[in-house]
């Protein structure tokens, strides 16, 4: 067990779940309640987006959900993304070729 593991005072992501095509998520609100919710909920003043690193899946699936993605792309990009350090030119152009958007890039995602 660890101490502190998660901040009270914030929302805490709990776990996933859920087909890949309809993934939900249960995260404890700040005020120590549940609640289930999915991509495109609104919570807390936000809205829950899209993180994946797949663009004809994660990218595509979200964009057709209507809401907005965070491309991952030291994922299954990452060989095509390493030698110009993952700029965002190379990204939006590799995006391009599939017809699709990110809001946000990451090169990685990193649970803290």
């Amino acid at each position: 067990t660890l101490r502190n593991a998660i901040n009270l005072n914030r929302i805490n992501l709990i776990g996933v779940y859920g087909q890949p095509s309809d993934r939900r998520a249960l995260v404890r609100l700040s005020n120590g309640r549940y609640r289930k919710v999915k991509v495109g909920d609104r919570i807390d003043g936000g809205r829950v987006l899209a993180i994946g690193d797949g663009p004809e899946t994660d990218i595509a699936g979200a964009a057709r959900a209507g809401v907005d993605a965070m491309l991952i792309a030291g994922g299954i990009l990452e060989a095509e993304m390493r030698d110009d350090g993952f700029s965002p030119e190379t990204v939006v152009a590799i995006l391009a070729e599939y017809g699709v958007e990110a809001r946000w890039i990451a090169p990685q995602l990193v649970w803290s």
